[in-house]
Formats: C-alpha cells, structure tokens, sequence
C-alpha cells in the first residue's frame, strides 16, 4: 500500500509541475524532489547497509540527500557493459566504441541531415578529426543532445537515440554535471577505461564530518564507496588521476570553465521534461 501511495504522490507531482525551459541544474534537482520519496523507499535497505558499515547517522538529511541523489544521477546515465549499443540506465544512453576499427559510428544516420554521420564535417574546434563521427563527444554536445525534443540519431540495428557514447565520454558529462551540482570529482583511467570518483561529505553517528569516496562507473553500471587512505589529502587525490595518454584532457574538458557554461545554457523544455520524467516514473515503480 505504501507503495502505491508514493506511487501516487509522484504521479501528481509529475503531471502538476511544469520546468518550463529550466537549465540542467535545476531539472535535475527538481527531477530528484519530484521523486526523492519513491527513490529512498526502493534503496532504503542498501542505504542502511550503508550507514551501518560506515557509521552514518541514517537519520541525518544531508547524509541521505548525497547517497541518494548520486545513486540517481548514475542510474539516470549509465550503461551496462562496453559493448556497442549496451544501455540500461534509465535514459537508455547506448554504449559505443569509438576508437577501433571499423568505427560503428560511421553507419549513425544523423536524423536533421539523414546523412550518415561519416560524410558530416567536423566541428570547427574538432578540426584534427576525419568526420563528425571520430570526434571525442564533449560535454556540452553529449548532453545538449540528450535533452533534445527529438532523437538526434538512427542506426539500423538500435533504432533512434538522442546522444550515445564510450566510457570516456560518457565520464566527462557526468562529471560535469557532478560539478555544477556542486560535488568534488574527477575521471581516473586504468588501462583503455576511465570511471568517475566524487569526494563525498557525511556526518557520522558522533556528529562529525568525515569523507568517503563513491567511485561511480557509468559503463559497468557500478557505484563503490570507500574510505579515503590513511594518507588522504585532496591535493594528492586530485592529481591521482591513474594512467593513460587522455586522462588530463578527459579532466580539462570535464571541468573547463567553458564546458560548465556551455552546459548551464542547455535548456529542458517542457515535452523534454515530460519524456524524462515518464521514464523515471517507470523505473522507479518497476
């Protein structure tokens, strides 16, 4: 019954308020108030879980507001698996390589054009790239295009999408929007993949503030939290971003001022709005 009730109360807020052309910042908080309620009864066991072993005071709004809304943020954007055209996050975002050969992204029918995305030029700023297929998807595209009015792309064999990409890609709008919404992240790479660590504020069950790190991986759909080393300063966590030849570009772009502005300029409109909303609704009740 409890169940259906919060049902209810999401489905009322959900047809009731309009964003009317609000920036992402404020779509997302709104879309996490409009279903805070069901989102916390469906995770209420993990959440526990995670105060206990942790020594959280479960009770404490901060401390549920961080563990939550990141867990949302994630499961809205992630992917399942590094294969071409893996989804599963609520937003069905696919998976796609991008550095191999031959690159699937050369068969994407670019909907505005109906043109294969391999014959479209490059971006200005991307002038060092064959096609618009080969470039490294900044934020502001990734994201601009996944709140678009309509799907942006089509592929034989997926169907319509609006935005799609690879792990790196797919880290740098998380972590972007991760910014904005004013947590402390970085993308770290391993090998060929990168995921997203956050350096996360909780008051423990004494009252006093202490740090865990979530390590959020939007390809493999996983989200860990640990303790930070006995070592721990900030500085020395921010300059540990792994290895590979991209990673201090991932993390240029990620956090460019430029980047962060271009992305606040995105806006929600209301059909937009409602698509997303409808989405959360069902997954959230599923």
């Amino acid at each position: 019954m409890k169940r259906i009730l919060n049902s209810i109360s999401i489905l009322l807020v959900f047809t009731t308020s309009s964003f009317c052309q609000v920036n992402l910042t404020t779509f997302f908080n709104n879309l996490y108030d409009n279903f805070e309620s069901q989102i916390k009864f469906n995770n209420h066991s993990a959440f526990n879980r995670f105060c206990i072993n942790n020594d959280i005071d479960c009770s404490e709004d901060l401390n549920q507001y961080n563990y939550h809304f990141i867990l949302f943020l994630h499961e809205l954007l992630t992917s399942t698996s590094a294969t071409d055209f893996a989804t599963g996050g609520i937003l069905q975002i696919p998976y796609l390589w991008h550095w191999t050969n031959p690159n699937p992204r050369h068969n994407i029918t670019y909907l505005p054009d109906s043109v294969h995305l391999s014959t479209i030029n490059p971006p200005e700023d991307f002038s060092n790239y064959q096609s618009y297929a080969d470039i490294d998807r900044i934020p502001s595209l990734y994201l601009k295009e996944l709140f678009s009015d309509k799907p942006q792309y089509f592929h034989e064999e997926f169907g319509y999408f609006f935005t799609f990409g690879w792990c790196s890609e797919r880290e740098m709008a998380f972590n972007t929007l991760m910014s904005l919404l004013g947590f402390e992240s970085k993308i770290k790479q391993s090998g060929i993949h990168v995921w997203s660590e956050l350096l996360v504020s909780f008051l423990n069950t004494n009252g006093d503030n202490i740090i865990l790190i979530a390590q959020v991986d939007n390809t493999f759909d996983t989200l860990y939290w640990q303790n930070p080393p006995d070592n721990f300063s900030v500085e020395n966590w921010k300059q540990d971003l792994g290895d590979g030849t991209q990673i201090d570009w991932y993390n240029q772009k990620a956090h460019s001022s430029l980047q962060k502005n271009h992305v606040l300029e995105i806006s929600v409109s209301d059909n937009v709005s409602d698509r997303i909303n409808e989405l959360v609704l069902n997954a959230v009740n599923e």
